[in-house]
This record gives C-alpha cells, structure tokens and sequence, in this order.
C-alpha cells in the first residue's frame, strides 16, 4: 500500500517487518508521530489511491472489510479516536502498536481488553491560542475569544477538542457555536487560521511551533491549562513482539526524548 524509502534506521524497521500507512494523505501528521517519523528516516510515498479502501472501510463502518484493507499498514497517522479503537480491534491478532494523544482512548483500549501490559506516557503537551501572525486583534487571554469573531476548534470527539473544552470551561468562557469552526483534527484546525476565516484557535504548543511564521502563539495560564499525555503501548495478541517491543522502546528512550523534545513536547 506504500513504498518506504530507506534510511538507516528504516532498513532496521523493514526487517521487523513494519509498514507504515498514513490515512489522511503524504505529510504523516503532526506532533511526536511526525517527529519520530522524520528523525527515524522513514518516509511514506503514497502509491496513487492505495489507501481509498481503507478509508472508505472506516467511513463505512464494514468490519471485515476493514480487517481485510488494514492488513497492509500497521502505522497510521492523524485518525481519530473512534477510528483508532477501530483499528485496533481489527488488527488485534496481527497489529504491533498504538499511540495515543489522550490517557482516555488508551483506557478504553485496555478496557476491551486490546492491550497487553501497562502503557507508557512517553510525551506531554499543553494546548496555546494560535493567531494570525502579528496578533492583530491584539488577544491575550482566553477571555478575548468572545469578541475576536470566528474561532477554529477540534471536533469535541477528537483529543485537541476535548482539551479546548476544559481550557473554555476553566477560563470560564463560552463560544457560540455560530463563531465556531470545527476541525476533524488539530491540523485542519490550525488551518482555519491560517488559510481559513477563523481569527483563533486552540490547539496543541507544538503545532504552532511547527507552523513557524505562519501563526503566533498566545500562552494559556497553567491555571486555565491542560497537560495532553500521549500513552504508548503494545497491542496484545501481536504477531511481531519482537518489532512491538523494539517500537515502544525506542520511543520511550532518551534518545526519542531529545527529539521530541526539539519540537516542543515536555517530559512525561
């Protein structure tokens, strides 16, 4: 379903036999996966539709022919959370890993019983307004949301969403809803700001460190705050331990820790 360049350590991953698909298109996401990923020397050249039916399966919810599609990846980037649960179930005889952006979704997978020993938060983040650059409207609190016109947020099913919900509801502020614009993800929601209409939005630190000049930051107070923790963890019942075990390591390593770190998560 895809063609991985080798690298140095990519050669290493074709041995254990890992792949990795990217749902939403060639850039692989954001944040640590991005991270890991560009470091690692692992790149995913697309090959025409070669994703369309997995994509398709998950929009329509068929579950064998999920099973069937999802054979051919065992890394995805930038799904949603439901979409992860689904993926999970339908890899748990063969999957490896799954990461996370939320302690919720992973709990849930260790609920259903997807998981085989304990997780491990390798990565935090803290959510920041992102603005269009120069801060034109002059934001500096939470609170100026309310007056600023259209404001970007993550689907309340999504991890960013949940955590601009709380930053709202602890700053106590309420947004219309006919003010809001809602992304599927953090990077559409950046979008917003940065192609789109919207003035400002909630998103991870990280993503707007990412974006560079193309969009300010205006720090939330820690009182307003929400730590993101990204739990990590081996799917049970894998058919490669071996790449599992060696996959979870190296992310909970010091050496995925300096580059994390470089692009701005904080130590779990």
């Amino acid at each position: 379903q895809a063609m991985l360049q080798r690298g140095p350590l990519s050669g290493r991953c074709l041995q254990l036999g890992c792949e990795l698909g990217d749902l939403h298109g060639a850039d692989g996401g954001t944040g640590g996966l991005q991270a890991v990923r560009r470091h690692a020397d692992l790149v995913v050249v697309p090959l025409g539709n070669a994703h369309g039916d997995l994509a398709q399966a998950l929009w329509c919810g068929g579950k064998e022919q999920f099973a069937e599609a999802a054979a051919h990846a065992s890394v995805y980037a930038r799904v949603s959370p439901e979409h992860k649960l689904a993926i999970v179930r339908a890899l748990h005889a063969r999957g490896e890993v799954v990461a996370v952006a939320d302690l919720a979704t992973m709990d849930k997978l260790v609920s259903q019983g997807s998981i085989t020993g304990t997780p491990k938060v390798f990565a935090r983040n803290s959510m920041v307004i992102a603005v269009k650059p120069g801060n034109p409207h002059k934001i500096s609190s939470v609170a100026d949301l309310a007056r600023v016109g259209v404001v970007a947020l993550c689907v309340v099913t999504a991890p960013c969403g949940g955590y601009a919900k709380s930053v709202l509801s602890r700053s106590g502020v309420s947004l219309a809803e006919s003010s809001t614009t809602r992304g599927i993800d953090v990077a559409a929601t950046l979008a917003q700001v940065t192609t789109g209409d919207a003035q400002a939005a909630i998103v991870y630190s990280t993503d707007v460190l990412a974006a560079g000049s193309a969009v300010s930051g205006v720090t939330i107070p820690r009182a307003s705050n929400v730590t993101a923790m990204y739990p990590i963890a081996s799917i049970k019942g894998s058919t490669n331990a071996e790449a599992a075990r060696a996959f979870v390591e190296f992310v909970t390593s010091d050496k995925a820790w300096s580059i994390l770190k470089s692009y701005g998560f904080l130590r779990p």
